[in-house]
């Protein structure tokens, strides 16, 4: 009784030596290793790098947002205190609050209304 191959059991490489046939499926195996190697190796070189930008460019930058509603929260229970109980330090702490926000929020020192009004006069 013959024995019949089905075609996908098929020997690669057919009259070769074992040490021929072993040799190629290595070869074949590194041929597909070596990329997946190399581009994990670079993608984890892209992920440090995308890391890096989260820890120096967003993490500040929310930061700063989280300061900015805490200070905007305080200012609103104070603007609500004062409403209820018209004590003169809230008031006092409202303005504060809200010339600290200006400093943080406007690029100079100056208002906003002394730069409109130095814009509007005429130069001779």
């Amino acid at each position: 009784m013959r024995w019949k191959i089905r075609e996908s059991f098929k020997i690669f490489a057919p009259g070769s030596s074992l040490r021929k046939r072993v040799a190629y499926s290595l070869a074949i195996v590194r041929l597909i290793l070596v990329p997946v190697i190399f581009l994990a190796v670079y993608y984890l070189f892209v992920m440090g790098r995308i890391v890096d930008r989260i820890v120096n460019v967003d993490a500040p930058a929310a930061k700063l947002a989280e300061q900015a509603s805490i200070e905007i929260l305080e200012a609103r229970r104070a603007a609500r205190n004062y409403v209820l109980f018209q004590d003169p330090e809230d008031l006092r702490l409202i303005l504060r609050l809200r010339r600290r926000y200006r400093q943080r929020t406007l690029p100079s020192a100056e208002s906003p209304r002394t730069s409109a009004r130095q814009a509007k006069k005429p130069c001779n």
